[in-house]
């Protein structure tokens, strides 16, 4: 049954009130970071993605894992994003442009020391985005991608 315990299963109520209260605080400032510098009226996407929450799990969970140091937390965002971005310019079928989308990424994220495990879900969402995030073009790697992992 030791296998079947959480790795965190050591961690105090304390250390896990810190890291619910940590998502809080940094989800919720990078949302009104976001909207103030991108104003009230910006489509939802384009003011943050789903692929932050995972990485708010690692960073305020693990915070002293290589996964969300600061190169692996941006630069696996950033190269991911224009990955997704790359990708759907070139396969046009949105299943075959996602799974080629997250090899490329998990590849380059290697390659460039920066692997970041939500990077992942950022180049599905440059696929699977929809017309704001298609819309957005290479922007989209900067805004919000760039903007939220800083």
């Amino acid at each position: 049954m030791r296998l079947f315990r959480p790795i965190l299963a050591g961690a105090t109520v304390r250390d896990r009130a810190l890291a619910c209260l940590g998502a809080l605080l940094g989800i919720g400032l990078t949302g009104l970071v976001s909207r103030a510098i991108l104003g009230g009226e910006t489509v939802l996407p384009l003011l943050m993605t789903a692929s932050m929450g995972a990485s708010a799990v690692l960073l305020f969970v693990v915070p002293a894992s290589p996964l969300v140091q600061p190169w692996p937390l941006v630069g696996g965002h950033l190269v991911s994003a224009l990955t997704g971005i790359a990708v759907a310019r070139l396969i046009p079928d949105p299943m075959i442009a996602s799974a080629v989308a997250v090899a490329v990424a998990i590849g380059l994220m290697s390659l460039l020391r920066c692997l970041h495990p939500p990077g992942g879900s950022t180049a599905l969402i440059g696929v699977l985005g929809g017309s704001a995030v298609h819309g957005a073009g290479w922007m989209f790697a900067l805004v919000p991608i760039g903007l939220n992992a800083v």
